[in-house]
């Protein structure tokens, strides 16, 4: 395919093949202005006798991302995942990944969310799809702290929407009396002045 790219007559049909292989490689990027395209293609056109493996395009793609995500492939996905809130989606992600590249897409997941607890709603939804990775004590112990940060206060509609693996999360026996005390006021505030039917939230706050 590389081949076909140098002997595309145009620059627009070099593009094309750039675009059908990263269709064939199910890579995504963010590129709203078409430049991240344009100088793949000139790579792509002026190398082609440098082996390149799918997993290396995917590295230098990664790379091409804001500095927040450098080396972390495919970032754009787990971006979309937390955006979310779609904890399936994001395990899927993360379970293509084994060792180091999982553990740093984990922790790179998490500062992410981390930097957005000034926007309690998006923060809550990256909480509900990292909760599946909070097996791991470091990673829960983050989550907890900025999910008592994020549900301790008086946002009704914030509290009445978690879901019953965020109760059951913040409820564990193993976690802070003191955060779970706040939590638990905040929750049955919310009940008493938006009274939803009964179900996770009333039994985990009660």
């Amino acid at each position: 395919m590389r081949q076909d790219i140098q002997a595309a007559p145009t620059a627009g049909a070099e593009l094309g093949i750039v675009k059908s292989l990263l269709a064939f490689l199910n890579v995504r990027i963010q590129d709203p202005d078409g430049t991240g395209l344009n100088r793949l293609r000139v790579f792509l056109a002026a190398n082609r006798d440098i082996q390149l493996t799918a997993d290396e395009l995917r590295l230098s793609l990664a790379l091409r991302d804001d500095r927040f995500w450098r080396g972390v492939t495919e970032a754009f996905m787990i971006k979309e995942a937390i955006d979310a809130g779609d904890a399936l989606r994001l395990t899927a992600t993360i379970d293509t990944r084994e060792g180091s590249a999982r553990t740093q897409a984990i922790d790179r997941s998490v500062a992410f969310v981390e930097g957005s607890r000034r926007f309690p709603r998006i923060a809550s939804r990256g909480i509900e799809a990292l909760l599946p990775q909070a097996s791991d004590p470091l990673v829960a112990r983050r989550l907890y702290r900025l999910a008592a940060e994020v549900f301790g206060g008086d946002d009704r509609v914030l509290l009445s929407d978690l879901s019953a693996a965020a109760i059951r999360f913040l409820f564990d026996g193993e976690r802070e009396l003191h955060a779970q005390e706040k939590l638990k006021q905040s929750l049955l505030a919310a009940i008493a002045q938006s009274n939803p039917a009964p179900g996770a939230l009333i039994t985990g706050a009660r």
